[in-house]
């Protein structure tokens, strides 16, 4: 499910890279969102067991991987840094996200069409060997 998390090549290396860090000062990576559109944003979501980050540990957490990321340089020119919990619409990103979810209705997004649909609405039925089971009514 590492995919769900860093699914480009540059946020795999960004990931590698903030990882540890992210982990030393008590958060979880949720998911590294890149683009590099007219205004090249990076977008970190972290959390704290479930329970939710304060903005002053986001600007905590900011200062830590902006420090990482200037040494490291993974991205070319300038950027925004965005430091975020994943909110109310939170992405599943791992196991135990799913885990946790099981049971409840969720929206899943796919790259790929399956059905000639994108876009899924269901309940959560597990994951096996990485594979999203969706109840669809």
């Amino acid at each position: 499910m590492e995919h769900l998390i860093a699914n480009t090549a540059i946020s795999k290396r960004i990931k590698a890279q903030i990882l540890p860090v992210i982990e030393q000062l008590g958060f979880e990576l949720i998911k590294i969102n890149y683009t590099d559109a007219q205004k090249t944003t990076l977008q970190i979501m972290v959390d704290k067991s479930n329970i939710g980050i304060a903005i002053e540990e986001c600007a905590v957490i900011s200062t830590n991987i902006s420090a990482i990321l200037d040494v490291n340089d993974p991205i070319d020119g300038e950027y925004n840094l965005e430091i975020s919990s994943p909110g109310i619409n939170r992405p599943l990103t791992r196991k135990k996200d799913f885990d946790f979810w099981f049971g409840q209705e969720i929206k899943v997004k796919t790259n790929e069409l399956i059905d000639q649909r994108k876009n899924f609405r269901g309940i959560l039925r597990g994951v096996v060997n990485d594979e999203i089971r969706l109840e669809i009514a």
